[in-house]
């Protein structure tokens, strides 16, 4: 009996939890991107193409399951911030960050169009077309000239761009213009 009730308590729980994730697929979608996980391949590109040096702070808008902050910690970033809407992927992350003992990640439960980027030197982004220019006004006005924007699969019109590989974009942010 007590066998039965923990079995029934567990599946009651693990919907509990598919309802959860299905919830904030739908908040993400209307309010960046659902998380799809960039593949290991396209995450190794984006830490290669950054030119990450040991003094950059690094920023994952929509942080998903770590693996993007991962590759940057491993490669040496001084600092890296995951932002995530998903309470699900945000405990996920910092579960990893913990268990590998890495004292340099920070992941945030925050809406990214919110969240402070004028500190970050590298900013990661799995963004859909259609935030695209949203994300790009918004490192327009916040990051400072010359930081580092690396964008997978799709443009930000508003940066510069200095190279493209693989569906894998590197901008910079340009210069302030007084308008």
């Amino acid at each position: 009996m007590a066998l039965h009730l923990t079995i029934a308590l567990l599946i009651i729980f693990a919907y509990f939890l598919l309802m959860i994730q299905f919830v904030y697929t739908l908040i993400a979608i209307f309010r960046g991107s659902a998380y799809i996980p960039t593949p290991q391949k396209r995450v190794d590109h984006l830490v290669r193409i950054s030119g990450l040096k040991p003094t950059d702070t690094v920023l994952d808008f929509g942080s998903g399951d770590g693996r993007i902050l991962a590759a940057f910690c491993k490669a040496g970033a001084k600092k890296c911030i995951g932002i995530e809407i998903n309470p699900l992927l945000v405990a996920y992350s910092r579960l990893r960050f913990f268990l590998s003992g890495k004292k340099n990640v920070y992941i945030h439960l925050k809406n990214i169009w919110t969240f402070d980027i004028s500190e970050v030197d590298i900013l990661a982004s799995y963004m859909t077309a259609c935030f695209a220019d949203k994300l790009g006004k918004k490192i327009i006005a916040e990051m400072r000239p010359g930081a580092t924007v690396v964008s997978y699969r799709f443009e930000i019109a508003e940066l510069t761009l200095i190279r493209k590989e693989d569906n894998v974009f590197l901008y910079q942010v340009p210069a302030k213009t007084n308008k």
